[in-house]
């Protein structure tokens, strides 16, 4: 294996959960055992819960949308991401589309304006309506 490859190697196999999960409890074996409270672990609990809760999940920051991609260009960005840690994907793609759109943000923000307008007269032609409905009845 060349010296590349061993690199490549190396930084994957740093990267895998299972590495990760060993190596911590390694740590966790060499150091000593604290003894506290229930109610200290209870506290304990409830503080990595208001953390988990704070943390915003993928699910609430990105929607899944399915796209036809070129094969070749699938396969080069896999093995992009076979070399790259997790999550490297949706970034790249994220950054090629914002960076893509860049150019269109006047065109963007001029259909968004359009788009809000819209709306507003469809709430108001739904109250005229309203009223004169009401007024008939």
């Amino acid at each position: 294996m060349s010296n590349k490859q061993q690199d490549i190697f190396n930084k994957i196999k740093g990267k895998t959960g299972a590495n990760a999960f060993v190596q911590k409890m390694n740590e966790e074996k060499d150091a000593p055992e604290e003894t506290t409270s229930f109610e200290e672990f209870i506290k304990s609990l409830s503080e990595e819960e208001a953390e988990m809760k704070k943390k915003k999940r993928v699910n609430d920051t990105h929607v899944s949308h399915t796209v036809y991609i070129d094969k070749e260009l699938k396969e080069a960005m896999d093995l992009l991401a076979g070399i790259s840690e997790r999550g490297w994907k949706t970034r790249f793609l994220n950054g090629l589309i914002r960076n893509g759109l860049k150019p269109y943000a006047e065109t963007l923000e001029r259909l968004n304006e359009a788009k809000k307008q819209e709306e507003k007269l469809k709430q108001k032609l739904q109250k005229d309506l309203e009223k004169i409905h009401n007024r008939d009845q």
